[in-house]
């Protein structure tokens, strides 16, 4: 299975486990480039931004999990948003497996935070 692959299936897996909770909201950040006659548009919170974003109760606390596989890094960007997110309040962690997100939530409504890897 390509690396693609293996990445966007881990993303569905944990949406789908994290969906099921009723202290979180998580949302694909779907990002790109699409063309229309002479206009390029981008979309997603740009260059860098984590896969999945959301809101964890009890205090409305701004998610963002960079979903890796395998021995993939955060590229430089992706190192810039996880820490302006955490500068802004924000909790924002990379995660490899469904149970690192479910870990990731719960430290992030109880305040913590780890720096990116």
């Amino acid at each position: 299975m390509s690396g693609a692959r293996l990445h966007r299936n881990l993303k569905n897996e944990i949406r789908l486990v994290l969906g099921r909770r009723d202290d979180v909201v998580i949302f694909n950040n779907e990002s790109g480039v699409a063309s229309y006659g002479k206009h390029t548009v981008r979309y997603g919170v740009g260059k860098g931004g984590a896969d999945l974003l959301g809101i964890a109760l009890p205090t409305g606390r701004f998610v963002a999990l960079e979903v890796k596989t395998g021995q993939a890094r955060c590229t430089k960007q992706q190192r810039m948003f996880l820490e302006l997110v955490r500068r802004f309040g924000g909790f924002a962690e990379v995660v490899r497996s469904v149970d690192d997100a479910n870990d990731a939530i719960d430290r992030a409504r109880e305040q913590q935070t780890i720096s990116a890897t």
